[in-house]
């Protein structure tokens, strides 16, 4: 934001802020001693990683401090629109002006949409509560401006959407209800606490765009908290960088980035990826196939480690009275791929698209309902594997060496290892089959991925996500794998430690000649790790191709909408480029469309995309030669697609 004239007074005022959370071992100062301000109408951006303080410097502001913390110095003025200021850090957390600043002048949106609604009410109820709580409206009102908030947070059929219960609506619905409820009471301040995190990123896309219109028609300021700096250079006017409760660093959001002045935010510059901006560097020339310099190919091929063909896996979902009623969910539908030896293969697509569990057909947690799984992966010491089997159909009996060459690395480092085992016991748990386990095989283990001897004999409570993420890698390697399956490995990760654990895989690739299936949301990190993209949506494979084709020519929409919805961490770029709009949501996989299940959002879907499902097939160039890319898109030659430009 750039104005004429003279600074405007602030809104928000935060001076020498501290809050401290006292404990029975210490005292933990959450938020040490800050000075924050923001100006009517700005989206004054809050970064900085976990434990930072940013949720809790928000959560000062409204009066709601968890137990047992409490703001112990500090100001915190809050202007109101006739010019008089308030001290809300002096004012009581239950009394009725903080009651009246909470919503009706400050508003705010959390991150968990599903925790913050009362699952006992419909959305159009709770939003109705807020108008008549805040602006004096009437029953009938309060329901009938409801609907029209639903309407002006662009939820369609927003009549019929009132009278939904939070279970009911995906989780870009219940956001968007959410920013409803919060803009209720016509607040001049809106404070979202990382309110896209959880969601996927064409719909994260919608939510901004959402949220810069009613931020430009209101005239409304925003206080945004997020770790994403792809965010932060779409949405920011100005920044605050926080680091262990303070901040460390505050410019306009262009200077920012282009000159950021303090060591740590260069640090988290330097850690996340940019769309476009280079890769690491090449694999093994065995993982790749060999192109000219064209970009046509493949000359050669090399024969693949894992092979799927047709895979297909079906639940059936009850309801009714005593579950008569069926429903089938293709969640993985008819699927081709293939992981080739020393590659890193990439796998994206939104929530609901069925990568999880294609992840776990090919480890047999779940069993296939149709299709293939054949493999390469025998080596001298261990033959039971049976490379070239069909583990798609083979018996439990006979996967205990498969799997052992086949693992993987779980998204939450906290949730995947047990908490009441010692490392020790942790790391030797996949090994015991084969005979006692010696200790100095499980410190090489942990000093492989960066860890001490001396960690063995602790519990997973004793470390850092980081550590614990790190752990899990060592037990998913123990068994010498030649495939590891990460399941979403980094995205629980702060950013800088997260790029510490992407530098490990990559080490353990080249040392150990490992193949990846790297399952992500994240466009720029899968950008940065793989060699190959599959994109799937809605259970089928829509497109694969080598990572730098299909960032800068995509051959099928959906992963033209992918890419444009990823924010750049740059501000002049990602304020530059050209914006593809995707249109509503993602459809309910129990109810596919006919014909191409992309039709109901491709922009150029015709009558053909209706009535006919397109296979996934090779594509050709103008010479009719094949590319090495493969597209389930009617018009993949005709399209020009737009991709990630430099």
């Amino acid at each position: 934001m750039t104005t004429a004239g003279p600074e405007p007074a602030p809104l928000l005022q935060v001076s020498g802020l501290r809050v401290e959370f006292p404990t029975d071992e210490r005292l933990v100062t959450a938020v040490d001693g800050i000075d924050l301000s923001i100006r009517p109408n700005e989206v004054h951006c809050l970064v900085g990683e976990s434990g930072s303080g940013k949720s809790q410097t928000a959560r000062a502001a409204l009066g709601l401090l968890d137990p047992p913390g409490r703001i112990t110095d500090g100001q915190i003025r809050y202007r109101l629109e006739s010019g008089q200021e308030l001290d809300l850090a002096q004012l009581k957390a239950r009394g009725k002006q903080m009651r009246h600043i909470r919503g009706g002048e400050i508003g705010m949106i959390f991150q968990e949409p599903a925790r913050s609604l009362s699952p006992m009410h419909t959305i159009g109820f709770q939003i109705a509560e807020a108008m008549r709580l805040h602006r004096g409206l009437s029953k009938p009102a309060a329901w009938e401006a409801a609907v029209e908030a639903l309407k002006e947070v662009r939820i369609p059929r927003p009549e019929l959407r009132a009278k939904a219960y939070p279970f009911e609506l995906s989780g870009g619905m219940r956001q968007r209800a959410m920013i409803a409820i919060a803009l209720a009471g016509q607040p001049r301040l809106l404070i979202a606490d990382e309110p896209t995190t959880a969601l996927d990123v064409t719909t994260q896309a919608q939510i901004l765009r959402l949220l810069r219109r009613i931020q430009a028609e209101r005239d409304m300021a925003i206080l945004f908290i997020t770790h994403d700096l792809g965010v932060v250079a779409d949405m920011a006017d100005e920044v605050s960088v926080m680091r262990r409760g303070e901040i460390v660093e505050r410019q306009p959001v262009h200077s920012l980035f282009a000159a950021p002045q303090h060591e740590y935010t260069r640090m988290l510059l330097e850690a996340t990826p940019k769309l476009r901006e280079g890769r690491r560097a090449e694999a093994s020339s065995s993982a790749l196939i060999d192109q000219d310099s064209q970009g046509h190919g493949p000359a050669e091929k090399t024969k693949p480690l894992v092979e799927v063909k047709g895979l297909t896996k079906t639940f059936t979902l009850k309801s009714g009275v005593l579950g008569r009623r069926r429903r089938h969910l293709h969640a993985v539908d008819g699927v081709d791929l293939e992981i080739l030896p020393g590659e890193t293969l990439g796998l994206v697509g939104e929530s609901g698209c069925g990568k999880s569990t294609l992840a776990k057909c090919l480890l047999r947690v779940e069993k296939p309902s149709a299709g293939s799984i054949t493999h390469r992966l025998g080596n001298e010491q261990n033959q039971q594997d049976r490379a070239g089997q069909d583990v798609a159909t083979a018996p439990e009996a006979e996967l205990r060496g498969y799997r052992q060459r086949m693992r993987m690395v779980f998204q939450d480092p906290f949730g995947s290892l047990n908490p009441r085992m010692t490392v020790h016991d942790i790391l030797a748990e996949p090994l015991r089959g084969d005979g006692p386990v010696a200790r100095e095989r499980l410190v090489e283990l942990l000093e492989l991925v960066g860890l001490e001897p001396e960690h063995l004999d602790r519990y997973p409570h004793a470390f850092s996500g980081g550590q614990r993420q790190r752990i899990g890698i060592a037990r998913a390697i123990a068994t010498d794998p030649a495939v590891l399956l990460a399941d979403e490995a980094v995205s629980a990760l702060d950013v800088s430690v997260r790029s510490q654990i992407l530098d490990l895989l990559g080490e353990l690739q080249d040392s150990r000649g490992l193949s990846y299936l790297f399952i992500s949301h994240d466009m720029s990190t899968v950008e940065h790790l793989a060699d190959r993209v599959a994109v799937m949506y809605l259970g089928r494979m829509v497109e694969t191709a080598p990572t730098e084709a299909l960032f800068a020519d995509p051959k099928h929409p959906y992963t033209e909408t992918l890419l444009s919805a990823v924010p750049i961490a740059d501000p002049v770029r990602q304020r530059a480029r050209e914006r593809i709009e995707i249109s509503g949501e993602l459809p309910d996989p129990t109810e596919k469309p006919e014909g191409c299940p992309f039709r109901n959002r491709c922009r150029f879907a015709q009558e053909i995309c209706a009535l006919e499902a397109p296979e996934l097939r090779e594509v050709q160039d103008a010479e009719g030669n094949p590319t090495g890319r493969r597209s389930a898109c009617h018009f993949a030659e005709e399209l020009n697609l737009m991709g990630v430009q430099r």
